[in-house]
């Protein structure tokens, strides 16, 4: 394949192509019915949250996967749109 005909990913255009994961079970599981879609928000983001942690290798040697407090970024716009209290993260 010749590069003249590949399209490249451009730096500034790849982040509108990432995007959050909604596991099915949340939407269709009857155990997860009664969960406020602001839960299932959270769960979202904290979950991305987690693979960071987990490609960074931020594992203990008992195989606990660590936050860095870096999720209190994403607490402003979570807050503004649901009004979810995070305070017990800080």
């Amino acid at each position: 394949m010749d590069q003249a005909n590949f399209k490249f990913h451009q730096a500034d255009n790849v982040y509108g192509a990432l995007f959050f994961q909604f596991p099915k079970v949340l939407m269709y599981g009857e155990k997860y019915r009664y969960l406020s879609s602001e839960a299932k928000l959270t769960y979202m983001v904290l979950k991305d949250r987690l693979e960071y942690s987990l490609r960074n290798h931020w594992v203990d040697e008992e195989g606990h996967v660590y936050f860095i407090k870096k999720p209190c970024i994403l607490i402003p716009k979570l807050t503004k749109m649901n009004r979810i209290d995070f305070t017990w993260l800080n």
